[in-house]
């Protein structure tokens, strides 16, 4: 039964730990963006920030090995979380534009 065995309450510990610093890190840079005036402040954008930046924190925080860096990498990657998104959702959509270019001919 894995439930009851140390490591894997460590493990799961652990991961929601590096959920949560993503989440701060990613939170952090929403309103670092609000702040110079690059977006609107809304409680959907936050909640949907936090939700992303515990995600890739969680997901970054299994690969990142443990250590006495292990929390601060935590919080570099949620804080560079949001601005990774937003260059993955540019580049996106001109790989669909150009896709959709190749095919409308």
């Amino acid at each position: 039964m894995p439930f009851g065995e140390p490591n894997f309450i460590t493990q799961v510990v652990n991961l929601l730990i590096a959920g949560f610093l993503g989440m701060i890190g990613s939170v952090a840079s929403f309103f670092y963006e609000i702040d110079k005036g690059r977006r609107k402040f809304t409680l959907l954008g936050m909640f949907f920030v936090s939700v992303v930046g515990f995600v890739i924190g969680t997901t970054a925080g299994a690969f990142i090995p443990t250590g006495e860096n292990w929390h601060g990498w935590t919080l570099v990657v949620g804080l560079n979380a949001y601005p990774i998104l937003g260059a993955m959702k540019e580049r996106s959509a001109s790989v669909i534009d150009k896709i959709a270019g190749i095919i409308s001919r």
